[in-house]
């Protein structure tokens, strides 16, 4: 349908982002599932903000910002507690 409604570059971020939201429901590794939804909330934003839709990019915007904070919070923070409680057990 992308195809058929296309009406400039920026009409193409839903379907791309549909896309992308479609392949990584299928992914096993929460990590990918997290990464892909930033890109696709990211996507989504910035559509609803060229087309005028200001509330749905606040509410884009507030699940962007989830994603990021639950990419911080379980992918780098808790990754790096278990990688120093492994070094740190190996040294004992």
């Amino acid at each position: 349908m992308g195809v058929v409604t296309y009406n400039g570059m920026i009409s193409i971020l839903p379907s791309i982002a549909t896309i992308i939201h479609t392949i990584v429901l299928w992914q096993d590794k929460p990590t990918k599932i997290r990464v892909g939804s930033v890109i696709m909330f990211s996507m989504w934003f910035i559509y609803n903000l060229a087309v005028g839709a200001y509330i749905s990019s606040i509410v884009e915007a507030i699940s962007l910002i989830s994603a990021i904070a639950s990419i911080v919070k379980i992918d780098i923070i808790n990754n790096k507690k278990v990688l120093f409680n492994f070094m740190h057990a190996r040294e004992s």
